[in-house]
């Protein structure tokens, strides 16, 4: 190695090593999604988990160096090389997870004060995951919601920047900016791009609600253009008089406001898990567990069921979620798991609030504290979740200073349900809703409404699911 080599070694190792070293001290090989995706990473090497040593480490630090010099050396224009090497560590940390970022030094103080700020402003969340942005959650009635961002948009540009080289940390701090500040995004949905603009502006987040919801028949009434779109046909505009019209079905009866006459779902919506949010889901379902608002009566079958809707919700504290969900059940809650050893436990000896049935909604937004909830009343309740697979991600983040005066945040440990399982996987609904199982005449009907609407459904009618996926009796017990 020419002495040129060496020292261009030497100095990048006194760059990443600080980065690595973090990571050997944070990352436990052998939990949660950091080991599933270190072992696909390796798998195709061969290396075991008893090799992935500091020694491993070492070697992989070589081979980086190796392929930095000859970018530099060879590459067909000459390459920023502070740019090569924070990319090079955002690598690492997309790796690790969706919310592991590496932060250069002089964008620390403005990463803090963004991450403080949230979704205050925008009420919009993103996350990156290999290399790909994408809404994770948009704020009801936040400036995001109303320019018409949906959960799985996958931005494309931020302020006209493609997002596939601006770090996360960036595209947080955009979102975090003065209020007045416009937003401009494009996205991508369904295979199409669309325009989004808003103004960053304080907004007022939704509080926990309990309304009534009547059930909306899962298929549109039949009518002549519906029965021909369903035969793969258009239906002419001015029909030949030789072709008869089929007549026109009457429209079912629609659920009248004060649920008299039809059923009736009570819907407990839960937009975040934060201090205080116990108390106001107490307040809804009132002082017995009935729910307070609901016109049914205390022998009518509706009473005793009720659907709690997590569509979206991301926001919050996870140790929060535990404190709600100890008004739907009692015993050993869950626990926070680090390197395999409990931190703590979480668990409660009262009696709950409501101890009737229970359906859960959640979709690809809900995520943290509603994933801890959902996996709590699942496990503990007997509820049963209907929706989409969630985001799989329920962890706690930690800091590290790095000698470059560059900060690492990464996830040092994960929370848990009752089973103790880290959650740090996507929940499979009982009932899972997705465009495989959508019918021809609900084509146009948007996801989330179709999540809600089988929800309601499933609640009313008690329908019986496969053994395979049951979680209730055995789970309650």
């Amino acid at each position: 190695m020419n002495r040129s080599r060496l020292l261009f070694l030497v100095a990048s190792s006194l760059l990443v090593l600080p980065m690595l070293m973090a990571l050997v001290l944070a990352a436990d090989p052998g939990t949660g999604r950091q080991a599933d995706w270190r072992k696909n990473a390796r798998g195709a090497h061969g290396v075991s988990g008893e090799e992935d040593t500091f020694d491993t480490y070492l070697k992989y630090l070589k081979v980086f160096s190796e392929v930095l010099g000859l970018i530099r050396d060879t590459y067909v224009d000459e390459p920023n090389t502070d740019a090569l090497m924070a990319g090079a560590l955002e690598g690492v940390t997309d790796a690790m997870d969706p919310f592991s970022v590496y932060v250069p030094g002089p964008a620390v103080p403005g990463y803090v004060k963004a991450l403080a700020a949230g979704k205050s402003l925008s009420g919009l969340a993103l996350l990156k995951e290999r290399g790909a942005t994408l809404v994770m959650s948009v704020e009801k009635g936040s400036p995001a919601d109303a320019a018409g961002l949906k959960v799985d948009d996958l931005v494309a540009k931020l302020d006209g920047t493609s997002t596939r080289t601006t770090p996360l940390w960036e595209m947080q701090e955009a979102l975090a900016g003065a209020p007045g500040t416009k937003v401009t995004l494009e996205v991508i949905r369904l295979g199409t791009p669309v325009q989004a603009n808003f103004d960053l502006k304080p907004f007022t987040p939704p509080a926990v609600s309990l309304t009534q919801v009547g059930e909306t028949p899962e298929t549109p009434p039949e009518t002549p253009e519906n029965a021909a779109r369903a035969e793969g046909k258009k239906h002419p505009a001015h029909p030949s008089p030789m072709v008869p019209m089929p007549p026109k079905p009457p429209a079912p009866p629609k659920a009248s406001p004060n649920g008299k006459g039809d059923k009736m779902a009570t819907v407990l919506r839960i937009p975040s898990f934060r201090a205080g949010t116990a108390d106001q889901v107490r307040g809804e379902l009132g002082p017995r567990g009935a729910a307070g608002h609901t016109p049914a009566t205390a022998d009518s079958p509706e009473a005793h069921k009720l659907l709690i809707d997590l569509r979206g919700v991301s926001s919050g504290d996870p140790e929060q979620a535990y404190e709600v969900a100890k008004l739907f059940a009692t015993g050993e809650l869950g626990a926070m798991l680090r390197r395999k050893q409990e931190v703590r436990r979480f668990e409660s000896s009262d009696t709950p609030v409501w101890q009737g049935r229970l359906v859960v909604l959640v979709d690809r937004g809900t995520a943290g504290p509603a994933e801890v909830f959902a996996s709590v009343l699942r496990q503990r309740a007997g509820a049963e979740l209907v929706g989409a697979r969630t985001l799989g991600y329920a962890g706690h983040r930690s800091t590290a200073d790095l000698s470059t005066g560059s900060r690492l945040f990464f996830t040092d440990a994960f929370y848990t349900g009752p089973d103790k399982k880290p959650i740090n996987e996507s929940l499979k609904p009982d009932l899972l809703v997705s465009e495989r199982n959508r019918t021809l005449l609900e084509k146009d009907v948007p996801m989330s409404e179709l999540i809600l609407r089988r929800g309601v459904h499933h609640l009313l009618e008690e329908a019986a699911l496969p053994a395979s996926t049951g979680h209730t009796a055995k789970k309650a017990a």
